[in-house]
């Protein structure tokens, strides 16, 4: 399968919580990783994290279907103090 591309223009808006990023051609959803660990998954290009704890670093990895796209790199750490 073919990689796909990590997801672009990642940041992270502490007024909102939310962490934002440029779709990604041929992505089925993506991974909300928080210490390691998928805390939540979307098929949006931007998720609420205020559920998922305060002053936190999350990344984001696109994610293929397995059999013509296989999962992005992680992004670099997105930091959100809620």
């Amino acid at each position: 399968p073919v990689v796909l591309a990590m997801p672009t223009n990642a940041a992270a808006n502490d007024t909102t919580d939310i962490i934002s990023w440029t779709a990604v051609t041929g992505a089925d959803s993506y991974n909300i990783y928080k210490a390691g660990t998928v805390v939540a998954s979307t098929t949006n290009a931007s998720i609420n994290v205020a559920s998922y704890g305060t002053s936190n670093a999350y990344k984001v990895e696109a994610v293929g279907d397995g059999i013509w796209y296989s999962n992005s790199p992680l992004t670099a750490a997105l930091s959100v103090t809620v």
